[in-house]
């Protein structure tokens, strides 16, 4: 009888499916604490008034609850000016410049240069306002709409939506209403052709580009001032309107599972293999 039990249970452990998870990655997480308690505001930076601890951060608590180490959390908006934080960038595995941002503070040329041509660690881009020609120039256009609609996967096949739960239309709802302030949203931006990017995801009905890819050393479009000194992964995500919640997490616990398979395909790993 225990004989049987033993077998019993020894097959019923085989049978559970393997933890999918993904190698550990040191990531600078680029950020300007406008959500962080007494660090800033969504409408100005250093003015105070947020109401997120990095500590209590969820983005932060995602990855190093997923095993990855956040080596260093800053702004980097002067690489300009102290290139020394280019060491500091591509010292790591991957680098997440965030939806906390303001565009307009990695706007002088020389940084332009710098993040997209002297970054040459991966980087994945959760804002679309650094994107615009009017920036670092890796699309020729700059206006900015907010998505209503799920994201839908144009390569369902790809690594990227490993074990991501897409329905019978390829779709996702992205954005957790529980998360969500009465003012918050994703942002996208609204063009249709990012160049030699290639696009994994877009919105349901309008189309817009949610997710899309460029290879190292890719010209991200005919005709752009700047080429990917690095793989390059544009994922919006994090919360935009709300003063004081800029960047927050936002995202269903079934996107997680996206973001996370977007962070070890772009340090290299395999999110459909169990490690």
């Amino acid at each position: 009888m225990l004989r049987s039990l033993a077998v019993v249970t020894l097959i019923a452990v085989l049978l559970v499916p393997a933890a999918r998870t993904c190698p550990a990655a040191d990531i600078v997480w680029v950020h300007q604490m406008r959500g962080q308690e007494g660090e800033g505001s969504g409408t100005a930076p250093g003015a105070g008034g947020g109401t997120l601890a990095w500590e209590d951060d969820q983005w932060r608590a995602l990855l190093e609850g997923n095993g990855h180490t956040i080596v260093e959390h800053d702004m980097f908006d002067d690489l300009d000016v102290a290139p020394q934080g280019l060491d500091v960038l591509n010292a790591a595995d991957l680098v997440i410049f965030s939806r906390d941002s303001n565009s307009g503070d990695y706007n002088e040329f020389d940084e332009q240069e710098a993040w997209t041509e002297g970054v040459t660690v991966p980087m994945i881009i959760m804002t679309p306002y650094v994107l615009r020609n009017t920036r670092w120039d890796m699309v020729a256009n700059e206006p900015i709409v907010d998505a209503f609609e799920p994201l839908e996967a144009i390569e369902p096949d790809h690594p990227i939506f490993c074990n991501v739960p897409l329905d019978d239309n390829n779709q996702l709802v992205v954005w957790d209403d529980e998360l969500l302030g009465p003012d918050d949203n994703i942002d996208l931006l609204n063009e249709l052709d990012f160049g030699n990017g290639t696009v994994l995801a877009w919105e349901a009905d309008t189309e817009l580009p949610w997710i899309v890819h460029w290879e190292t050393g890719a010209e991200f479009y005919d005709g752009s001032l700047f080429t990917a000194g690095g793989p390059r992964l544009f994922f919006s995500a994090g919360s935009d309107d709300d003063p004081y919640s800029w960047g927050e997490k936002n995202i269903t616990a079934e996107a997680d599972q996206l973001f996370l398979n977007a962070v070890a395909f772009m340090t290299g790993a395999d999110p459909c293999v169990p490690t």
